[in-house]
Parts: structure tokens; sequence; C-alpha cells
């Protein structure tokens, strides 16, 4: 993928919707493409994060582990993105990532937004505005499938 096209995946999601170019050029200077096997993880429930990953290519699970069992909290397809709770909390991993298919993924470190809140504040303090509306999305889906669960569970 050029340059250009990493831009413009970027700029087409969530987290970096209305980030300018430059800012987005800064954030992939300071990341790395990397290439991840079907079958290998990408990270572990409980590892220290510092980083997320935007994926370009395959699908990766995402799994929460407990008394020995693993459950399958969503599938993340190309286009998506995933890590950024460790990142944006700093605590460890909440799941693990698991690539279902051969990955391609850009792994963007924390030193790199750091570098645009260095760089532009204002773009800095949109992208975290960005990033929280992302994870308040998911926590109202999740919220609405705990809701459903508990209505099910009453009629039973």
């Amino acid at each position: 993928m050029t340059s250009n096209a990493h831009i413009r995946l970027l700029q087409g999601m969530p987290f970096f919707g209305a980030i300018n170019e430059e800012c987005v050029q800064l954030v992939l200077s300071l990341s790395e493409i990397i290439a991840v096997r079907e079958g290998t993880f990408f990270y572990h429930q409980e590892e220290q994060g510092d980083c997320l990953y935007v994926l370009e290519e395959g699908r990766v699970r995402i799994l929460k582990e407990a008394d020995q069992r693993s459950v399958e909290l969503s599938v993340i397809e190309a286009g998506g993105c995933f890590g950024e709770l460790a990142l944006i909390a700093c605590t460890p991993r909440s799941a693990s990532a698991l690539a279902l298919e051969n990955c391609m993924a850009i792994r963007i470190p924390r030193s790199a937004l750091h570098a645009v809140y260095e760089h532009d504040i204002e773009q800095f303090l949109l992208l975290q505005m960005n990033m929280a509306r992302e994870v308040c999305r998911r926590l109202v889906e999740i919220d609405e499938l705990w809701f459903q669960h508990q209505l099910e569970s009453g009629r039973r």
C-alpha cells in the first residue's frame, strides 16, 4: 500500500476522521507496517499495551480468556482497528488478538500520538475526542447486547 493509500485508510476511520493530512503523515512516519501470519497473536491479554493496530489486510479475532476458556468478543475486518483500549487507558491488554488469516497492519505506537500532541495540540485534541467517541459508540453497542441478553434471560 502506498503512503497516499495509508493516509486515505486512516482518514477514513473514525479515530482519524477530520485529522489533517500533515498530522496523519506524522503518525505514519512514526508507525510501522507489520505482517502477522495466520494463527499468530498480535498480543495477549494482560500484556502491557503501547500501541494500536489498523488492519490493512486479513481478519483478527479478539478473545477474552478466563478459567482456561476463551470467548470471542469480536472479529476485526480489514479497515478496522484494535488495541486502542490499552493505549488510551495505559492498562494491560484486556483481551488477546489472534490473526485468523495472514494479516498486514499498521502498528501505531503511543509515541506517534505524543508527537501529534507536540506538533499540533488542536489536532491531538480532535484525535482524542474521536477515540473517545468511538470507544463510547462501542460501549453503547455492548450495553445494548447486555440489555437484550438480560431481557432474554428474564423470559426463561
